[in-house]
């Protein structure tokens, strides 16, 4: 599939601007998200991902677990030009690891927070993508609302490993345990396609982000 096909999942009547609004990555409220979804019977799990109430209980666990992946230890990084002393540019770019030294963020409760981050020395082998993951699943649970013993911060690499080796148990809303679910066929389970990380941040769409074959948000909330 590539990048045409893709964007063909999230089209919305060839409307740029619409396209924007209702899959494009930037945050939003919960009241505008509700607001583009009205006149729908469920919002995709993947659209409350970009929620401002998901990018705090995202930042609230990366800020547990150090910025780091909790498997391998890796660490974010980014590809950047490198300038000189006489502040020139490169003319390529270099994976290097993300220079931010402080990041200032407002947590659930509306709280002003802060995390100062540990760049480590030298330099990556290879390109890293920190993504929080879910250990377990209960439908119609918005992200943001598991405890935080349910999410742990693994890169990319680490988490396609822990959903090719463990099964992540899925529940409905009265704890029952709903089995052969399946992992979705096109991100293998992780809920992110990372090739396409210029099309809402990866985030793969025939699973709307969850990973499973069936719809964790099946209701409006």
């Amino acid at each position: 599939m590539n990048l045409e096909e893709y964007k063909d999942y999230c089209k919305v009547d060839g409307h740029d601007k619409l396209f924007a609004d209702k899959y494009g990555f930037h945050k939003i409220s919960l009241d505008e998200l509700n607001e583009l979804y009205r006149n729908e019977t469920f919002i995709p799990y993947a659209q409350y991902l970009r929620t401002c109430n998901w990018k705090s209980k995202r930042l609230e666990i990366l800020d547990r677990d150090s910025f780091r992946c909790q498997g391998c230890g890796g660490y974010e990084t980014e590809n950047k030009q490198i300038v000189d002393v006489f502040g020139m540019k490169s003319s390529s770019k270099h994976l290097l690891w993300k220079d931010t030294k402080v990041i200032h963020w407002t947590d659930l409760s509306g709280n002003k927070r802060s995390s100062t981050l540990n760049i480590p020395e030298g330099k990556p082998d290879k390109p890293y993508n920190l993504q929080v993951h879910h250990k377990r699943y209960v439908q119609n649970r918005l992200p943001w609302e598991y405890d935080n013993e349910d999410l742990i911060v693994l890169c990319n690499y680490c988490h396609k490993q822990e959903h090719d080796n463990t099964e992540i148990l899925v529940f409905d809303e009265l704890g029952n345990n709903i089995k052969d679910y399946g992992k979705c066929g096109k991100c293998g389970g992780t809920g992110y396609i990372p090739e396409y990380n210029q099309v809402q941040g990866g985030v793969c769409f025939p699973c709307h982000g969850a990973g499973v074959n069936i719809l964790l948000i099946n209701k409006k909330l």
